[in-house]
């Protein structure tokens, strides 16, 4: 997205992004303003030259409360705050005067000593971020350009802040005071925009026009989804209308927050997954009788690309053609498979069995966008997707058996993907979703998180994909953008002969790249994951969201090499484990063979030369694993999300409060940063905890269930 800040003159700003419903009412309201005195006039002839920010000259009066403040050049920022809040609530009571006219609910409020103010619906008490409806600050006097776009930057994730704390919000619009100018902010998840400084005391005439518009404007005018309704306890209801598919709308009360995803741009992706109970409306928020809980995603996505919802129904319609294709069995993919694997995949093409493999769509809403021009910058819809099941993750499973299990299970989910010719593009133990009915009863994987699944292109002409996933599971030519290929022969080279193919262009994503990541989780799981503090320091540096060169280069080392001679390795792992280990050895062996040798004969687009790895190679990882199950199957894992019940208590507790922080001290470094990269509280994701809980440990974030770290996209 957009990350730039735009910027506008100050009517051409209020033209595009105001609510203007009301314009003609502001010579009344400056009327008003003068008869209180709280408009006086200036006591001296008014030059009539335009200003360069508005294009007009000054106005006649003046606000009188601002009339002698700038004469110092460093008024305190909360006397500029406490003399706005005078004005800004004149000017509402003088609209409110107004017959035929229905003001908001909101007012000025200015925080002692912080150099924050706000509109905002509450009175009185502590402030909280979803009480923010206008953020007011005041950011100093300008002064070069490298400081200012720094207090910019600090003002916009400021902002960023309160956004995210508020699942209602689209946008929010906002102000700045630099000294005695003050300029006008619109920020929306996909674009920022700023006016020029407007010289307060030559023009309150806009200052009156702006504080209108806001004190006018409805909620959904002031960036408020209409379709999310925060109730008094912190929850939320969405709603997802009516479309072709159902006749009346849908109602989800979120219960806890399992994950979310916070971008530290503003413009950045952005994403919540709720634990949901189906309710009977916002005004009232009792569960629908016989409804279970799910799980709802809050998400925005660029415009121009699938949803998801369309990408998981083209994936199950291309294994549907799969199953009644009466030669499936002969695709290339299946060249190196042997029956007993085939008829696996047989099974679960049977009467659409194949969906109990992945977590499923059952209601969504995909928000429609006004049509822009051609020249319109990019733009995002808003999506809500309900899921049928709340799953565990692999984050969740206590012991090496069961993960291994579910994993076996995410291989055939795999398979039937890439025998309809897709691939995932984001395998991690976030998106490797498992449920069952009881504590006895056998786990079922449910593969998630289709945002970035697609066709794998094999006519000869595969187009190089976005770099996307989890970076401690991204396959090693993914992360460094390079093909891997063999080591270089000592051979000399024939005068008379042509130099080797070699695959060119950028790294294309194909179907080994997925089940690499699934190398990557098994490794993961004996190193990070145990219960043990040795093999947990080792992968702890190998597991990282860092998607530096030295991180990837560490990696692709370890990936080319044998690792069973990694002295690190051998001194971290328990002894039980060393079987299953060495079967990740041979894997890795066999992973790195197909992979160099297919380079190495520019085959990239060549399906059978995926049909070995996808098959034979990791059933004989599980055979050769599980000659040896009885000595590490019942190795504990970390967990670290509690087990809870099909159904939670209508006693839901209220998300904590987090009170709007002081304004942070300038960085006086000189280093200047991306627009929306300094935060009062940080950009990593964010998981709630609920009381009487311990605090949920920190993990790696995925592109559904999002996690603790960032990554690539």
């Amino acid at each position: 997205m957009d990350s730039e800040i735009h910027t506008y003159h100050v009517g051409e700003l209020l033209d595009c992004y105001l609510p203007n419903d009301h314009t003609d009412t502001v010579d009344t309201v400056l009327d008003e303003l003068k008869k209180q005195r709280i408009l006086v006039s200036r006591g001296r002839s008014v030059a009539q030259r335009a200003s360069w920010s508005t294009r007009k000259p000054p106005y006649t009066h003046v606000f009188k409360g601002f009339k002698t403040l700038f004469r110092s050049s460093s008024a305190k920022p909360e006397r500029i705050l406490k003399s706005f809040q005078t004005i800004g609530n004149a000017v509402r009571k003088a609209l409110g005067r107004i017959k035929g006219i229905s003001v908001n609910e909101f007012e000025v409020r200015a925080m002692d000593s912080t150099g924050d103010a706000c509109i905002t619906p509450n009175r009185d008490g502590g402030i909280s971020p979803p009480d923010v409806v206008v953020p007011v600050r005041v950011t100093g006097r300008r002064t070069d350009q490298s400081e200012d776009e720094d207090k910019d930057q600090r003002y916009v994730s400021h902002v960023n802040r309160i956004m995210n704390e508020d699942a209602r919000r689209k946008f929010a619009y906002g102000m700045t005071f630099e000294h005695d100018s003050l300029s006008i902010w619109f920020m929306h998840r996909s674009r920022v925009a700023k006016s020029l400084p407007l010289k307060i005391n030559q023009h309150p005439d806009t200052l009156v026009r702006l504080l209108g518009a806001l004190f006018f404007a409805k909620e959904e005018q002031l960036g408020y989804d209409p379709l999310v309704t925060r109730l008094p306890d912190g929850s939320y209801v969405y709603e997802l209308p009516p479309d072709g598919e159902r006749p009346s709308s849908l109602y989800y009360r979120t219960v806890p927050l399992l994950s979310e995803y916070r971008s530290p741009e503003l413009t950045g992706r952005r994403a919540r997954v709720w634990r949901v109970k189906q309710v009977v409306s916002p005004t009232d928020p009792r569960r629908v009788p016989g409804t279970s809980d799910r799980v709802l995603k809050d998400v925005s996505v660029h415009e121009e690309t699938m949803t998801e919802v369309e990408i998981q129904r083209q994936l199950f319609r291309d294994i549907r053609a799969l199953s009644q294709d009466p030669n499936w069995r002969n695709r290339d993919i299946l060249n190196a498979f042997d029956p007993a694997t085939i008829e696996s995949i047989a099974e679960a093409l049977q009467n659409d069995r194949f969906i109990e493999y992945f977590s499923c769509i059952v209601a969504y809403y995909v928000e429609s966008l006004p049509h822009a021009p051609p020249s319109s910058p990019p733009r995002k819809r808003r999506c809500f997707f309900v899921y049928e099941h709340v799953c565990a993750t692999l984050y969740d499973i206590p012991t090496l058996g069961e993960a291994t299990d579910i994993i076996r299970q995410s291989l055939t989910a795999l398979r039937l993907m890439f025998c309809a010719g897709w691939v995932h593009r984001d395998v991690s133990p976030g998106n490797i979703l498992t449920v069952r009915s009881t504590p006895e009863s056998p786990w079922q994987v449910k593969m998630t998180d289709f945002e970035f699944a697609t066709k794998f292109t094999h006519s000869g002409k595969v187009s190089a994909s976005q770099v996307t996933g989890t970076p401690p599971f991204m396959a090693c030519e993914i992360r460094t953008s390079t093909y891997i290929l063999p080591p270089p022969c000592y051979d000399r080279v024939d005068m008379d002969g042509e130099l080797p193919v070699q695959p060119q262009g950028p790294v294309v994503y194909n179907y080994q790249h997925d089940l690499e990541s699934l190398w990557w989780i098994l490794l993961w799981l004996t190193t990070a994951r145990l219960k043990q503090s040795r093999s947990q320091e080792f992968g702890r540096e190998l597991f990282t969201s860092d998607v530096g060169m030295s991180t990837s280069l560490l990696r692709a080392n370890l990936f080319t090499k044998c690792i069973v001679d990694d002295r690190l390795l051998r001194k971290a792992i328990p002894s039980a484990v060393e079987p299953f280990i060495v079967a990740i050895e041979n894997l890795r062996r066999d992973l790195y063979k197909v992979c160099t040798a297919r380079n190495h004969d520019d085959k990239v687009d060549d399906i059978r030369t995926y049909s070995f790895i996808t098959g034979p190679a990791f059933e004989g990882f599980f055979d050769d694993a599980n000659r040896f199950r009885a000595r590490w199957e019942s190795l504990e894992l970390m967990v670290e999300t509690l087990p809870q019940p099909p159904y939670l208590s209508d006693e839901s507790s209220a998300p904590a409060q987090l009170r709007l922080q002081p304004t942070p001290p300038e960085d006086t470094s000189g280093k200047k940063r991306k627009l929306g990269d300094v935060s009062e509280e940080g950009f990593e994701p964010k998981r709630r905890t609920r009381p009487g809980r311990d605090p949920v440990t920190h993990r790696p974030i995925t592109r559904s269930m999002t996690r603790r770290l960032g990554r690539k996209e």
